[in-house]
């Protein structure tokens, strides 16, 4: 069945539910962006949208299927886009592991990062945010999500600044020092977008996305 040769799925026969799984929640996560976004009732064209950290597609093959949206796809992983590319017929480039080596010309009306913040240590979340948001046009949005209260561990407070670290990860080909688990209050990621970003016109909604804290920047 075609959700089996999906890398990283167990094999459909043996587990369906989870490969069942993957798919319910990947047009969920695109029908709720596509919401987002909207349709672009007074243009001419096609809203361009960057999904980065887009994996093997979970979100992607749902996002391509409304006419409104003109999709680019990202991941750190030339697996990936490999596979994006070749078996599901995406526009797909593969990024960097740090953002200081990051470089993309290209500009989009929406970059859209799901569960990406949700795995990057302090030295790098600021960085990773000011290099997503030169990715967006003027009057564009950078959309992301992060890990917020519902993720902090029963009985545990929050730290001083905010933001939790711990090095585990379920990427095994990533160090785990660059691409692990955080979790940030709202604080904090507030304060991050407007140190990296010069932004002040930021949506935040807690639990907006499943159970991640959704994050919306408007590019001025």
């Amino acid at each position: 069945m075609y959700w089996a040769t999906v890398p990283g799925l167990p094999p459909a026969e043996a587990h369906p539910r989870s490969a069942m799984n993957y798919f319910e929640g990947g047009s969920a996560c695109g029908h709720r962006i596509a919401s987002i976004i909207g349709a672009p009732a007074f243009r001419s064209r096609k809203t361009r949208l960057l999904e980065f950290a887009s994996g093997y597609g979970r979100v992607s093959r749902h996002l391509n299927k409304y006419p409104h949206i003109e999709l680019v796809c990202s991941d750190v992983h030339e697996n990936a886009t490999d596979f994006l590319n070749k078996s599901l017929g995406l526009k797909a480039f593969t990024s960097a592991t740090h953002p200081d080596d990051f470089s993309h010309a290209e500009k989009y009306d929406v970059t859209f990062v799901l569960s990406l913040f949700t795995h990057l240590p302090k030295h790098t979340f600021g960085l990773w945010l000011a290099r997503l948001y030169e990715t967006v046009t003027p009057g564009g949005r950078l959309i992301f999500t992060t890990h917020g209260q519902p993720h902090l561990p029963p009985g545990m407070e929050w730290p001083s600044d905010g933001f939790m670290f711990t090095e585990v990860s379920e990427q095994k080909d990533l160090d785990t020092g660059e691409y692990g688990s955080a979790i940030t209050n709202p604080d904090y990621v507030f304060s991050e977008i407007r140190t990296s970003t010069g932004s002040n016109q930021i949506s935040f909604e807690q639990t907006g996305y499943a159970t991640q804290d959704l994050w919306i920047v408007h590019r001025t």
